[in-house]
């Protein structure tokens, strides 16, 4: 992947559609998480509603004027990272995901954001962003918009600098 980015997003993008396909019904029993992709998101601010960062308010609150609609969530993987999809080197089509620990159901949009990482360019693919967000919505049939991963973007973003600020005593944030 590191010679070829575009090889590590044609991966990502076909391994978030295969398993945002998977049927939900054969997983109930052992995955847990909301029902809509506008409750997923909810669920993930709610840490931050009432955090006294200015900034993490404020994002928060552009957060909750941007929740997606009530559409059905999918099977996420959670971590789509290079680290857990595994390619055949003799044979690139065949593609392995490990470390299903993140697995739930939610928004198809937050596995494409934790690979972004609120970088335009990840891995200095130029307009890495779009590319991803275009060949998955090829794949899957299910269109993500930009929109919605710049949220989840957002949001990963709050919950780092919410560590942070928990982990400097300098903040008078946490302790």
């Amino acid at each position: 992947f590191r010679k070829d980015p575009s090889e590590y997003f044609e991966s990502v993008a076909r391994a978030a559609s295969i398993i945002h396909a998977l049927p939900q019904n054969e997983f109930h029993e052992v995955l847990s998480g909301p029902t809509t992709c506008r409750d997923f998101a909810q669920a993930r601010l709610q840490t931050f509603s009432k955090h006294p960062d200015t900034d993490i308010a404020r994002a928060f609150s552009w957060c909750t004027e941007r929740l997606p609609h009530d559409e059905s969530t999918v099977v996420i993987h959670g971590d789509l990272m290079g680290h857990n999809l595994m390619v055949d080197v003799n044979d690139p089509s065949r593609l392995s995901v490990i470390d299903w620990s993140d697995c739930c159901f939610g928004d198809p949009a937050f596995d494409i954001a934790v690979v972004t990482r609120g970088v335009r360019n990840p891995m200095k693919l130029v307009r890495g962003r779009e590319r991803l967000v275009s060949r998955y919505n090829e794949l899957r049939g299910r269109v993500v918009s930009i929109e919605r991963v710049y949220l989840y973007e957002v949001i990963l973003v709050m919950g780092w600098l919410a560590r942070y600020l928990e982990e400097d005593p300098a903040s008078g944030v946490g302790g």
